[in-house]
């Protein structure tokens, strides 16, 4: 009966070792989506002050930074 009693828990300790494992994967994954978007908003912001930056300068209001 102990035996029965390892193996489950052996058989429950590998089933739970592979589903973290697939949770770890899934979390990975969506980080990584979440950086690319945070790179691209970050891209995006850079060129949105740029443009103010060149507006402020055209009409010579001096920009604060």
């Amino acid at each position: 009966m102990t035996t029965k009693n390892m193996d489950d828990r052996v058989s429950a300790l590998e089933s739970w070792a592979f589903q973290t494992g697939r949770d770890l994967a899934a979390i990975k994954a969506v980080q990584a989506e979440h950086t690319e978007t945070l790179a691209d908003h970050t891209q995006r912001l850079e060129q949105i002050e740029q443009g103010i930056g060149l507006l402020l300068a055209h009409f010579g209001i001096e920009g604060s930074k």
